[in-house]
């Protein structure tokens, strides 16, 4: 898979950040920059898809016995092209021939592909392809790229994100803000329960965060055909 990153925000911006209580305090233009960035890129870890329509090319092993993919991208908005690659057993030579396919599930990220039988080459039929190159948006449908929760979430994050720049001694537990399991000053000591790990840190602020947006996430764990 091949995956596209970016060095400006696509839906970060200034307003929003500090319209959801982010503190932009005195960091540059490039820190603010890089903090909504990386918040975005976070968001589309968790989410398994681009926050907005982005084409991205990948090469799939297609199994014996199916024909469906799972291209690992959540909300497939459309199939751009297919290319099936037949091994000839004359020569071993690669031959690419075009194919087709429908989005069978466009939340998961399967289609199923077609036309691949047919081909042929020096002895007649080269037989099944072992590969298919697919071209595909992937993307965020409006209603939740436009939601407040993933604009809150988002500002969260990129807030967790800056003051790893402009200071991460403040943050919660250290550097790299670690969830707080016991601690002790001057008589006073806390110990917190049930926070979890998440892609944006154990923090409550990173698990704020992360249930912000659970109701959009996409869990993509099936494999077909094999």
């Amino acid at each position: 898979m091949v995956d596209y990153y970016y060095l400006t925000p696509r839906i970060l911006t200034d307003t929003m950040f500090t319209s959801y209580g982010g503190d932009m305090g005195n960091a540059t233009a490039a820190q603010l920059q890089h903090a909504y960035v990386e918040a975005e890129r976070l968001m589309e870890e968790e989410l398994s898809a681009f926050l907005t329509g982005t084409v991205i090319t990948g090469t799939y092993q297609i199994g014996p016995t199916s024909n469906r993919i799972v291209l690992g991208k959540a909300f497939v908005r459309s199939i751009d092209s297919v290319r099936l690659l037949v091994r000839n057993t004359c020569d071993c030579s690669i031959t690419n021939f075009e194919g087709c396919a429908f989005i069978n599930d466009e939340q998961i990220g399967i289609i199923d592909v077609l036309k691949l039988r047919g081909v042929c080459g020096c002895s007649g039929f080269l037989g099944r392809p072992s590969q298919v190159q697919v071209a595909f948006t992937s993307g965020l449908p409006p209603g939740i790229a436009a939601h407040p929760n993933l604009h809150h979430a988002l500002s969260i994050v990129a807030g967790l994100t800056l003051q790893q720049m402009t200071d991460p001694s403040g943050a919660e537990g250290g550097p790299g803000a670690p969830g707080v399991i016991q601690f002790s000053s001057l008589r006073y000591s806390e110990r917190r329960l049930g926070l979890r790990r998440t892609r944006f840190g154990s923090s409550p602020s990173a698990n704020y965060a992360a249930d912000l947006v659970a109701g959009f996430k996409t869990y993509i764990e099936v494999k077909l055909g094999w």
